[in-house]
């Protein structure tokens, strides 16, 4: 299971990549933005905590799928094609891409050894059918917790400290490191900021 430093940061990892601007000002305001979309899929949360229903059956459904990744990207971009120029295509696929970054990183942090943790319905509302890796590396770290340490009342604790710690260590490098290639591409570039 993926924690929102994950997925904030697989988000601004994408944004960095496809992004052109320069404008700081304009940059912290895309960073937000990014942050928010990239964690859109878990508003299903809202289905699951408050109502009190079940989260084998509520989480991970209709807001983790392909068809609510894309209708979302386009619902932002039209929203907000008054306040930005540009084609709206090209913001549509980038929303669409920070949300769908979400499915795949719960796509690898999920594996179908266990049962408390649901796949994804990627192709809602064509199938129910829950998508989960097999086995993957981000996930076998789980396997070595042991049905002991599920029983103590610090499993919950030790659990969202470890995968915090296991998705900084995976997905904050890269992100520092692209971030530090697109400093120093516009300092040797000569592309000037606005301040």
């Amino acid at each position: 299971m993926a924690f929102p430093l994950g997925h904030i940061a697989t988000g601004l990892g994408v944004s960095m990549v496809c992004n052109q601007t320069y404008d700081p000002l304009k940059q912290r305001m895309l960073t937000l933005k990014v942050a928010g979309l990239s964690l859109l899929p878990d508003i299903d949360y809202l289905l699951v905590w408050p109502l009190g229903l079940s989260y084998e059956v509520y989480h991970r459904g209709f807001s983790h799928s392909v068809l609510f990744a894309i209708m979302a990207g386009l619902v932002f971009a039209i929203l907000e094609q008054r306040k930005e120029s540009g084609p709206l295509l090209w913001r549509s696929a980038f929303y669409i891409l920070i949300i769908l970054s979400h499915d795949v990183l719960d796509l690898a942090m999920t594996d179908d050894r266990f049962e408390f943790i649901p796949g994804l319905m990627l192709a809602w509302p064509w199938s129910s059918t829950r998508f989960a890796m097999s086995s993957s590396p981000l996930t076998d770290v789980y396997i070595h917790a042991g049905p002991i340490m599920q029983m103590t009342p610090l499993y919950f604790l030790w659990h969202c400290t470890r995968n915090t710690l296991i998705e900084a260590a995976v997905f904050v490098p890269p992100v520092l490191l692209i971030w530090s290639l697109r400093i120093f591409l516009v300092r040797h570039r000569g592309i000037k900021t606005a301040r």
